[in-house]
């Protein structure tokens, strides 16, 4: 099924005969005219259209379609997905012996292939390779059906037990919306490392097979903004006993809730989501291949609002190591988890990512971790910018 969305502008005088042309561009997918497809691009109709075609449909399903990417893990190619250094890196040449330049932690690039482990990319005029496991890559730009909220880019919703953190609820704590020339709109730059990218893209798999998406909150975090919201949160307890029974209650403390030092998030092996139930999605290209994006859902009830510093967001009934993925499964779920809460959690943890006994939005991946043990990153830094372009195009 195919549904359209008629959207204002100066064709609007001339609905009937853009419907006429949208159906018959319909029946052209339906014989699998592939040549017709390819102009269906998202947008406003009015300048999208005039600057070179991107105008949009809606569509409930159609992943069966062979203008979708087919020859990757990803709904996107990572040809011209935008890419940044978690730790110091060695720009080699294709041999990986010579070193072409340095690479310093947060320094961002345009990615051109994977390639035996290690990704192909370009920083301003130099070419070369770098291990993909230190490579942190864009979310958005592989798989674009997920949807990005990135609030503390915009308005941190960080509260505990319904109480604001000074400083911090409703501001914005780092800038992480950018143009994206790949995806023609601005967007949330939300990387992980590329190791946990492939586990996130099983998970959104699974999400879409049951009519569902992912809805990511938070990836990369800076240090600076962890250490500041962990002080806020600190202040806040300090003269509020509302908020430290909300912290320290069935073995919970404030480090789960809020980490004191270097977390996850850090690292580029951790994310906050939640989960929608899809309605409509948004038909779009990107290149030469289409995608989907939800365009209409609705999320999922869930034990609490994402961000509730406090036992409310408990995940398991008691505290479990968080630097195994065996604890956990023998735990007992919290009383508030909800079957949406319990479902995502099986999506993710089925996909080879651990959760967090206080945080139900919260998932790790410790295989990648253990994998870059001992190189770490700390989070020093904040995502310069986005460089994402379509796949397919020269190389600047």
């Amino acid at each position: 099924m195919v549904r359209f969305q008629m959207r204002q502008g100066i064709f609007g005088k001339f609905h009937k005969i853009i419907l006429f042309c949208l159906a018959a561009g319909v029946l052209c997918i339906g014989f699998g005219d592939s040549s017709l497809i390819r102009i269906w691009k998202s947008g406003t109709w009015a300048d999208n259209f005039a600057a070179g075609g991107p105008i949009g449909i809606l569509v409930a399903h159609a992943d069966e379609n062979e203008d979708y990417y087919r020859d990757g893990p990803f709904e996107l190619p990572v040809e011209g997905a935008s890419g940044y250094a978690s730790v110091t890196l060695a720009l080699t040449d294709e041999s990986g012996v010579f070193t072409i330049r340095q690479l310093e932690p947060g320094c961002g690039f345009i990615i051109l292939k994977e390639e035996d482990g290690r990704l192909q990319v370009q920083v301003g005029e130099d070419a070369g390779y770098v291990p993909e496991e230190y490579v942190l890559i864009n979310l958005p730009d592989i798989l674009p059906s997920i949807v990005y909220n990135d609030t503390n880019s915009d308005a941190s919703l960080f509260m505990s037990s319904g109480y604001e953190l000074p400083g911090v609820t409703g501001q914005q704590l780092y800038n992480a919306c950018f143009q994206n020339d790949r995806l023609n709109m601005e967007q949330y730059a939300m990387p992980v490392l590329y190791p946990m990218a492939l586990k996130l893209a099983n998970v959104q798999r699974t999400c879409r097979k049951n009519g569902q998406t992912l809805i990511l909150y938070e990836s990369y975090r800076p240090r600076d903004v962890q250490m500041e919201v962990s002080g806020a949160l600190s202040d806040l307890s300090s003269g509020n006993s509302d908020v430290q029974r909300g912290l320290n209650q069935n073995g919970f403390n404030q480090g789960w809730f809020i980490a004191q030092r270097l977390s996850n998030h850090q690292l580029g092996v951790a994310v906050d989501v939640s989960m929608g139930q899809v309605e409509q999605y948004d038909l779009r290209a990107c290149g030469p291949y289409l995608y989907n994006t939800a365009v209409q859902y609705f999320e999922r009830e869930m034990p609490c609002l994402m961000h509730e510093l406090s036992v409310a967001a408990a995940a398991f009934a008691s505290p479990v190591s968080s630097s195994d993925d065996v604890s956990w499964r023998y735990a007992a779920s919290a009383p508030t988890m909800t079957e949406a809460a319990l479902e995502l959690q099986r999506y993710c943890t089925d996909c080879g990512l651990s959760p967090l006994s206080s945080e139900w939005w919260h998932f790790n991946d410790l295989e990648t971790k253990a994998m870059i043990a001992g190189n770490a990153g700390d989070g020093g830094f904040r995502l310069p910018g986005c460089y994402s372009r379509e796949p397919g195009l020269p190389q600047p």
